[in-house]
């Protein structure tokens, strides 16, 4: 969306303006990232988390998760969900070179702008997979399990593992630049 690649430049701008030498860099091949994570998360969720806790989800939780993860969930074998980790293990190791040259990553949280609180309520499959290709930036983050901070104007600032306290450093430096945030109500 170009109201997030405006945030993105002027989160950019702020980080410069503190004193960050900013760069563009792209990530080895991480076009995968989202699917496997998926994979692995869903497998989890669909043949575990559903069996033991699903009575406690509401509705739209549980329907959520059968829609967006019930299509990519592995079959629940354990060679292909040690396919799955193994694969995981290849793009961490591509992630920690690149992650050593560019110490934090500035990406957007969604491509789309934030959303109306409860947008999510019983979504279709169609509405489901645009949810999550609009997502992409997020997945990656918790496949490699790094940390990042979300900034209340919808970008996100991604570091090396163990390395919060870089981003809070970072957060705090363009902080007083950010518009206020507003606490939305239910």
């Amino acid at each position: 969306d170009p109201e997030i690649s405006r945030r993105r430049d002027d989160t950019v701008a702020l980080l410069r303006g503190a004193g960050y030498d900013v760069v563009e860099g792209v990530i080895g091949d991480l076009r995968r990232a989202p699917e496997l994570w998926a994979e692995i998360t869903g497998t989890d969720l669909v043949h575990t988390m559903l069996e033991r806790v699903g009575d406690l989800m509401t509705a739209s939780g549980r329907q959520h998760v059968e829609q967006m993860f019930g299509a990519v969930a592995l079959d629940g074998s354990v060679s292909s969900y040690n396919d799955a980790w193994i694969e995981r293990a290849g793009l961490l190791v591509s992630w920690a070179e690149f992650s050593t040259r560019y110490p934090i990553v500035v990406a957007p949280v969604a491509g789309m702008p934030t959303p109306l609180l409860d947008f999510d309520d019983m979504l279709d499959a169609e509405a489901t997979t645009a949810l999550f290709d609009s997502m992409r930036c997020v997945p990656w983050v918790n496949l490699f399990g790094v940390p990042s901070l979300a900034l209340p104007n919808g970008i996100q600032l991604v570091g090396r593992r163990f390395r919060e306290d870089q981003l809070f450093a970072a957060a705090r430096a363009i902080e007083p630049g950010l518009a206020p945030v507003t606490i939305a109500t239910p």
